[in-house]
């Protein structure tokens, strides 16, 4: 505890308030996650509508991601964080109190507009803000806050329905007053960073002297299409069944209490596993143990196929959530160190956008699949897109020239001293 206290003390001023930030700002989006399904179906909608909401949140997350490299470069990563906030927290205060249904996926693309800036920023800030030697501890504390930031959301998106005891749009929509406050208090970090960093711009920083050369530049830009193609394919696979697993597990009999406490237990899970799992990466390397993880949880969700209940999808979700959760910072500062700092930004930001998109595509074709053929189907396609992106990334990740010279440490396990 001494030496994490040490570590964040180095840091810094800005990368503890970073921290901080990425604390508060990920609760609302937990009780959205939460709470905005089963409060569409309370006004009376079916998968279909939430396909088709889910589809514009995450289009306008997509479209956001697009513009937010080129953003983070003029207009610096700290003005584009506070304008996120800023439109997620109104446009989910509105969200929150219109039943039109077209006016709610307006609302709904701008709260992905919002969301996009803090989703994406987490690790080119840390590559800007913090020394090489402390990136992976910050960048798995961060990610690891942000899973407790949408486990609090959870929290309280199971329990405060119950502690209001109103109608049931009451209860949620309260609900989602209570997160989107919530997560307008991240604005009290950010604004107390130093002047620097509020007009900072995104630059980057590397320790490879060689990035700046045209053949680097190339395998950067390639790299880069690679990166935001397995992104998308994981996203197609969880876009067809997180946004509706909530939905899926009161199928099977949940209240709304038990599912906060079953998403809560997960992120609490995925915390833990998160800040426990660098010395087992450092040990065995970024690319097995980011696969492993991944392809861990899926025997879980096959037997689900044939064996629906509330026992197995509470345990599979769990597990799911608490072993995909180190693989982020792992795979994100992998990306991070391996792109030329003049494309990171970019490509950091296309993978939002492909994730988003692709994501959208896997909700509205898994909605319609949800009402016509139930859940087995959308499971089966999850399942499906987890082995192919993991099997190009790491096909891909062993043939990558820094990683067969060498110079990219810690990708590959590292051997035993010989005896």
């Amino acid at each position: 505890m001494q030496h994490l206290s040490h570590e964040l003390k180095a840091a810094g001023r800005d990368a503890r308030l970073f921290l901080a930030f990425n604390l508060l700002a990920f609760i609302a989006w937990g009780v959205f996650q939460l709470v905005f399904n089963l409060y569409l179906r309370a006004l009376g909608l079916n998968e279909d509508a939430m396909g088709i909401f889910a589809a514009g949140q995450t289009l306008g997350m997509a479209a956001a991601g697009a513009a937010l490299g080129s953003l983070f470069e003029r207009q610096g990563m700290w003005r584009c964080l506070v304008g996120g906030v800023i439109l997620f927290a109104l446009s989910g205060f509105a969200l929150a109190f219109v039943e039109f249904f077209p006016a709610i996926v307006a609302f709904g693309v701008l709260t992905g507009i919002g969301i996009a800036a803090p989703f994406t920023a987490t690790m080119p800030f840390i590559m800007e803000a913090v020394a090489v030697d402390r990136r992976q501890l910050i960048s798995t504390i961060a990610f690891a806050l942000l899973g407790l930031s949408m486990t609090l959301g959870s929290l309280l998106g199971g329990l405060l329905p119950d502690l209001l005891a109103a109608e049931p749009v009451a209860e949620y929509r309260w609900t989602l007053v209570a997160g989107v406050a919530a997560a307008a208090c991240s604005l009290v970090p950010l604004m107390l960073m130093s002047p620097e960093r509020r007009h900072a711009h995104a630059r980057g920083r590397s320790t490879r002297s060689s990035e700046g050369s045209p053949e680097a530049v190339a395998q950067g830009r390639k790299d880069g299409a690679l990166f935001v193609a397995v992104a998308a394919m994981f996203a197609l696979g969880f876009g067809a069944l997180l946004p509706f697993y909530n939905v899926y597990l009161a199928s099977l009999g949940s209240s709304a209490r038990t599912i906060g406490l079953i998403y809560a237990v997960a992120g609490l899970c995925q915390a833990a596993v998160g800040l426990c799992a660098p010395p087992i990466i450092r040990r065995f390397g970024t690319l097995g143990v980011t696969a492993g993880l991944r392809l861990a949880p899926l025997p879980l969700f096959a037997l689900l196929v044939f064996m629906p209940g509330v026992g197995l999808a509470t345990l599979a979700y769990i597990v799911r959530a608490a072993l995909y959760g180190p693989t982020i910072p792992a795979e994100s500062g992998f990306i991070a160190e391996i792109l030329p700092a003049s494309v990171r930004s970019h490509v950091f930001g296309l993978r939002v956008t492909s994730w988003n998109i692709a994501w959208a595509a896997g909700s509205v074709a898994a909605g319609w699949l949800i009402v016509r053929a139930g859940y087995p189907p959308v499971i089966v396609i999850f399942i499906v897109a987890m082995v192919v992106a993991n099997v190009i990334y790491v096909l891909y990740v062993r043939r990558h020239p820094l990683v067969i010279s060498g110079e990219m440490r810690g990708v590959l396990p590292t051997n035993p001293p010989a005896r």
